[in-house]
């Protein structure tokens, strides 16, 4: 009797599962891999629905809301990303690297609108941030945005 229920779980878990499925973290990779082939609507397609899959409790998710501003950047958006921007990453050292990246789109956005001197903070934030976290290519990233 043992054996069937367990063999009945498996073969329920194995069902709902969908190995073919992408997991969220896929899904992350893929439009950043599309962002910087410069195929910015379906980026911004597969972000919009991964988000629309997750819970603020995951950090994916804030991962994913930076994604969506870098995304509008890279079209020169500026006014929609920092509209975009518009809420607090959670902070503490296992958030450094992503609030690195959110200073850094914090700056090119400030850039873009002509305000130099709030760019600059925003991007000397990153900086420390980035350093922080030990993040060399956020930090190339970074210089070059400077």
């Amino acid at each position: 009797m043992r054996a069937r229920a367990a063999a009945l779980l498996l073969l329920a878990l194995a069902v709902c599962t969908r190995p073919g499925a992408p997991s969220e973290a896929s899904r992350y990779d893929e439009a950043r891999r599309l962002l910087r082939s410069e195929r910015y609507q379906e980026a911004s397609q597969i972000t919009d629905a991964a988000l629309r899959r997750l819970t603020a409790e995951s950090r994916l998710y804030w991962r994913l809301r930076v994604l969506q501003v870098e995304i509008l950047l890279a079209r020169r958006e500026a006014a929609a990303a920092t509209a975009a921007l518009d809420f607090k990453l959670p902070s503490g050292p296992p958030w450094f690297a992503d609030l690195a990246r959110y200073k850094l789109c914090e700056g090119y956005a400030a850039a873009l609108l002509h305000h130099y001197p709030a760019a600059r903070a925003h991007l000397d934030a990153a900086q420390a941030l980035a350093e922080s976290a030990g993040d060399n290519a956020l930090l190339a990233e970074i210089e070059l945005r400077k």
